[in-house]
């Protein structure tokens, strides 16, 4: 793949498939945008996708499945819109997939469904990937209530459940939506 290192736009469909020895998509490292599906698929040797580390947007459906070496999802980590489906399914060794944390809590991001299964632990399930502890920084966590009174916060103040807030934190924004009981944490 070194041979498209100067490639940033892909308009249409890409498959990256049944490449028995492809380790890594390093020669991908300026692409920016897919037009259409992103499909990454039976690479039996690929460990990483860290070359993707500059694509931010997907106008059709990812679909990651059946890399049996793919260990970690750090390169999609500034990935912001998949306008279809996010399917990830079926890595033997994935692992590690803070890559597409911002990406499941950022609202709009994904267009269509999110389908993630049959990969090991803290990348079986978008609840999985959303508990993973994924960073260094600071740890917040409370309950968010709603003063309906503004006399200040009491016992008598309700919860606020599904509030989005927006962490800054050394110019890296990060977002949050607190749960049913008005419960947030953040890593």
């Amino acid at each position: 793949m070194d041979g498209l290192s100067n490639l940033t736009t892909i308009s249409g469909n890409f498959y990256i498939y049944f490449n028995y020895a492809l380790t890594n998509m390093d020669g991908l490292s300026n692409l920016t945008t897919v037009s259409g599906n992103l499909i990454i698929e039976i690479n039996i040797a690929l460990t990483n996708v860290d070359g993707l580390s500059n694509l931010t947007t997907i106008l059709g459906y990812l679909y990651i499945g059946n890399n049996s070496a793919l260990t970690n999802l750090d390169g999609l980590s500034n990935l912001t819109t998949i306008s279809g489906n996010l399917d990830i399914v079926d890595n033997d060794a994935l692992t590690n997939c803070c890559g597409i944390q911002e990406l499941l809590v950022t609202p709009g991001a994904i267009g269509g469904q999110i389908t993630i299964y049959d990969n090991p632990s803290e990348c079986s399930s978008e609840e999985e990937i959303l508990d993973s502890d994924c960073s260094n920084y600071n740890y917040a966590e409370g309950n968010v209530y709603l003063d309906v009174n503004a006399d200040g916060c009491d016992s008598a103040d309700i919860l606020y459940p599904n509030l989005k807030f927006k962490f800054i934190q050394d110019s890296i924004i990060r977002y949050r939506i607190n749960n049913s009981e008005g419960n947030i944490g953040l890593q």
